[in-house]
């Protein structure tokens, strides 16, 4: 058997399947919760499988927590909508609008 090599088509495959199991997690979690989620059902969506998951992200909480930091990410740029001469509350009401929108 030939050894395996970390070639460019092995790390697209990678990062596909992370893609796809990441996918796959928030769809879930969305739908399910974090306790209504199982590691089998993400690895079946992602057509994928557990020991991915687990190479990949370490356990179902750190799954979330990515899934969690990746969508954070997305609407952290809503902040720099806020004008400073606003109060917190005016600040907040601003970014959750921002974000609704955004969803």
């Amino acid at each position: 058997m030939a050894p395996f090599h970390n070639s460019p088509k092995n790390k697209r495959d990678a990062e596909a399947t992370q893609t796809r199991i990441l996918r796959a997690a928030e769809e879930l979690f969305v739908r399910h919760g974090f306790d209504g989620t199982r590691i089998d059902a993400i690895a079946e969506a992602a057509r994928s499988n557990k020991r991915m998951i687990y190479v990949y992200f370490g356990n179902k909480e750190q799954l979330y927590l990515e899934v969690l930091k990746r969508n954070f990410e997305k609407v952290i740029p809503l902040a720099r909508l806020v004008d400073p001469a606003q109060t917190p509350t005016e600040q907040a009401t601003t970014v959750i609008s921002h974000y609704f929108r955004y969803l």
